[in-house]
């Protein structure tokens, strides 16, 4: 799954070089060290996204358990009034 991320991410990268070198108006693959470092830049920043929608996951997971105990408790509370 994370072999996904990154390879958008480096993807990403070479498309934006392809992009950067377009509207330079230059040819495309005259030097590939460039392509390596935004496809490398890329990549970080896929895995980064990776951990980072994790993280946000787990979040909401946990702040859904907690709203779930809220409610519990709530409804615990309003059939303890009522009756």
């Amino acid at each position: 799954m994370v072999f996904s991320y990154v390879l958008g991410g480096a993807t990403f990268g070479f498309l934006g070089r392809m992009y950067a070198m377009g509207i330079m108006q230059r040819p495309f693959f005259e030097s590939v060290g460039g392509y390596l470092a935004y496809m490398s830049i890329g990549a970080a920043g896929g895995y980064w996204y990776k951990g980072f929608k994790q993280d946000q996951r787990t979040i909401a997971e946990r702040r859904y358990e907690t709203l779930l105990a809220y409610r519990a408790e709530r409804e615990a509370q309003l059939a303890a009034e009522q009756q």
